[in-house]
C-alpha cells in the first residue's frame, strides 16, 4: 500500500537581518513552547500520524529553524525520514531550506509541548513581517 503526504502551514514573523549560513546543521536546541506552530501528517485511521513543531527564531543574531517531530504509532516512526526528506521552508515565497532531517524527532507518543527541537541556520534576507511557510512535497512510502 502507497500512501501520499502533502501538508504546509504559514507563520508571519518580524525580523529584519540577513544571514550567511549553511543549512541542515544543527547548531542549538530550544525548547518548545505555545509560540511554535504544529502540525500533523495523517498516515491513515489505523497508522497514526506525524506530529511537528516548529517556528523561527533569532540567535545570536541569526535566523534559524527550529522543529521537532513525534509519531502517534511507534510502527510508523521508521518512515520518519522520508517524510523530513521532503520537508521545505519558504520565506516570502522562496524555498530557503530543502529538507527537514535535523529536526529532533522523539519517541512516538512524546508531547512536543516542553520538548526539544533542533535548530538550524536559514540562509534568507527578512525583512519586517515576512511569509515563512513550512510544507512537504509529495512521496509515497512502502507500507
Amino acid at each position: 500500500m502507497f500512501t501520499k503526504l502533502l501538508a504546509s502551514a504559514t507563520v508571519a514573523l518580524g525580523l529584519g537581518i540577513a544571514v550567511p549560513a549553511s543549512a541542515q546543521q544543527v547548531t542549538a536546541q530550544v525548547p518548545i513552547d505555545s509560540s511554535f506552530v504544529g502540525g500533523e501528517l495523517t498516515w491513515g485511521s489505523s497508522l497514526g500520524t506525524v506530529a511537528f513543531r516548529w517556528k523561527p527564531v533569532v540567535i545570536k543574531n541569526t535566523l534559524m529553524l527550529c522543529g521537532a517531530v513525534t509519531n502517534s504509532n511507534a510502527r510508523m516512526a521508521r518512515h520518519n525520514a522520508t517524510v523530513l526528506n521532503k520537508g521545505w521552508l519558504k520565506v516570502d515565497g522562496r524555498k530557503v531550506v530543502r529538507g527537514l532531517r535535523f529536526f529532533k524527532v522523539h519517541q512516538a507518543g512524546t508531547s512536543l509541548e516542553g520538548a526539544v527541537a533542533n535548530c538550524t541556520p536559514v540562509k534568507a534576507s527578512t525583512k519586517q513581517n515576512s511569509k515563512y511557510e513550512l510544507g512537504f512535497d509529495s512521496t509515497r512510502v512502502r507500507l
